[in-house]
């Protein structure tokens, strides 16, 4: 997205990157002076180790993918959920 969660986050002290497929959100994320990897969220796995991650956040991602099951996955696989206790967090849109 366009990175203002990502950015409350950072300025919280957090170590964050983001991922999107959306030219203009990566973009507006990056003028912000955020991390972002441009992916296809809906066919490529998340370029990031297994455990990588304390929380995973989705913020309305999962209601624009047609199998919203594979970014699940990922972000199962990336979080660190059963370690430290981390999370993984979605929004969607009703």
């Amino acid at each position: 997205g366009t990175g203002r969660l990502d950015l409350a986050l950072a300025r919280s002290g957090r170590e964050v990157e983001g991922v999107d497929d959306n030219d203009t959100a990566i973009k507006m994320a990056e003028d912000k002076g955020l991390k972002v990897k441009k992916m296809d969220l809906e066919k490529s796995p998340l370029p990031y180790e297994d455990n990588s991650f304390d929380n995973v956040i989705a913020v309305h991602s999962l209601e624009h993918l047609e199998t919203p099951k594979n970014l699940i996955k990922e972000a199962e696989r990336i979080a660190a959920t059963m370690r430290d206790q981390g999370y993984i967090a979605e929004v969607v849109r009703k």
